[in-house]
């Protein structure tokens, strides 16, 4: 018996050791590692476009890899997106969206609660060792454990929609609890009663997707896309992907319909790093459409660095064709840095057709410099074209070369109705005019048709030839009345 109790004595001892070790091994690396999930330092993984940082009220300047310090408050703009990480948890945040990061008890502490009081953002929460995350809206309060889930707050409505786990969903004055499935949208209006769930369908999806991923041995690539509506019948689309640390690329679509017409704003940007050559890239475009007109406008951006060598070409294109006609303007502008080589052009071009005549002008500009030796040339031409029939031509060039400016302009008028020309020329700073008359009008001095070699001449203006009057004393034709 004594045998028996011995043996019983040393396994009790045996498993209370394995015991022993089995919680000792759990303490060194399963509760470590579920601390790390939701806990530490909160870092910038990714930011892009207009993104505003407060740290403890004062402005912040943050990188991709930077350390965000609480309390924080972060403001995007209509092109700015940031991602935040904490751990296993991840908040990515979308255009034109303010979140407020209250103080946490202790550094390194798991984030309790943040306020979301506009905008989208996605959040992607990871174990929480029994803590739960409070996210904060004007009408819905999000409380979680643990899942994936997308808010969206505006003035009059809070959407969140969930998509993996489940969701404890509460209205801001504790009205109404619901618990929401991966799959559903809650949703509370303004002065709502109640808290609204509806499926994740096709005809009711959500504001903001969740963000894709795609990892390959050395690269990253993630997506983002947002769609909000900001009421009446607006709506803003936001897309943006990246591809590791080396491209970046963003979308931002505004569309708006009223009374007074329909409007459509389309901006693009995308940024290219691969060793030596990087190159951004950047672009914009307006469609107006309303009772006075439509209106256009386009810009783009381009610059690429390639080593010492640098090239930028920028363009911008603007139409408005109203009731009182069209004009349209046309700007380009290039330059290219090669070390001791530089050089820009600008280019400049308008039409104007209203009801008075049409009128267009041309402008060049053009800039070399190669350490001793610089040189710019610019050009100008102007047509006018009035309804009378008068027609108005300008040109004019300019030519500095190392300090020295040389400069030439012609400029020239008809008018059809009475077949006057003026010419102007000016070379170096010398004025040399020249007026042709061609004696096509009613209102020239009568000739002597009596005698041949009368010639009429304007005396009043030693620098016109009256080429009618020349005309008239030849052809013994009655002088013009």
């Amino acid at each position: 018996m004594s045998c028996d109790n011995h043996n019983v004595f040393r396994m009790d001892h045996v498993v209370s050791r394995i015991r022993a070790t089995a919680l000792l091994l759990a303490a060194l690396f399963v509760a470590p590692a579920a601390l790390a999930l939701d806990s530490g330092d909160i870092f910038v993984t990714s930011l892009r476009g207009e993104v505003h940082i407060t740290v403890n009220g004062a402005p912040q300047q943050m990188r991709a890899g930077g350390v965000l310090e609480l309390p924080a408050t972060v403001r995007t703009g209509r092109d700015g997106g940031i991602e935040l990480r904490q751990g296993a948890t991840t908040v990515s945040v979308g255009p034109d969206t303010l979140l407020d990061f209250p103080a946490l008890e202790r550094p390194g502490a798991p984030i309790d609660r943040i306020q979301q009081p506009r905008g989208n953002a996605f959040y992607s929460i990871g174990k929480r060792d029994g803590r739960k995350l409070r996210i904060e809206t004007p009408y819905l309060v999000g409380v979680v454990k643990g899942t994936q889930f997308n808010v969206a707050a505006q003035d009059e409505a809070t959407t969140i929609s969930l998509f993996e786990g489940r969701l404890e969903v509460r209205a801001t004055d504790e009205s109404s609890v619901v618990d929401l499935k991966a799959g559903e949208i809650a949703a509370r209006h303004k002065g709502g009663k109640s808290i609204a769930v509806i499926k994740m369908d096709a005809g009711r999806q959500p504001t903001t997707a969740p963000r894709a991923q795609v990892r390959a041995p050395g690269i990253a690539v993630t997506s983002d896309t947002t769609v909000s509506l900001r009421g009446g019948n607006a709506v803003d689309v936001a897309a943006s992907a990246a591809v590791g640390n080396a491209v970046d690329a963003n979308t931002n679509v505004n569309l708006s319909a009223g009374a007074n017409g329909v409007g459509a704003d389309v901006a693009v940007e995308a940024s290219l790093s691969a060793g030596p050559v990087s190159a951004d890239l950047s672009s914009s475009a307006s469609l107006g459409v309303s009772t006075a007109g439509v209106s256009v406008d386009t810009s783009s951006n381009i610059s690429v660095v390639a080593g010492p060598v640098a090239v930028d070409v920028g363009t911008s294109t603007n139409v408005d064709a109203g009731t009182s006609g069209v004009a349209a303007d046309l700007g380009t502008s290039t330059t290219v840095d090669a070390g001791p080589l530089a050089a820009g052009l600008d280019t400049a071009a308008s039409v104007d057709v209203g009801a008075s005549g049409v009128t267009a002008d041309l402008g060049t500009s053009t800039a070399v410099d190669a350490g001793p030796l610089t040189a710019d040339l610019g050009t100008s031409t102007g047509v006018s074209v009035d309804t009378g029939g008068a027609i108005a031509v300008d040109t004019g060039a300019a030519l500095g070369v190392a300090g020295t400016d040389v400069s030439a302009g012609v400029s020239a008028g008809v008018d059809a109705s009475t077949g006057a020309v003026d010419l102007g020329v000016s070379v170096g700073g010398v004025n040399l005019g020249l007026d042709v008359d061609l004696g096509l009008g009613d209102s020239e001095p009568a000739t002597d048709s009596g005698s041949s070699t009368n010639t009429a001449t304007d005396t009043g203006n030693t620098g016109t030839i009256d080429v009618g009057g020349l005309l008239d004393s030849l052809l013994r034709r009655p002088g013009r009345k």
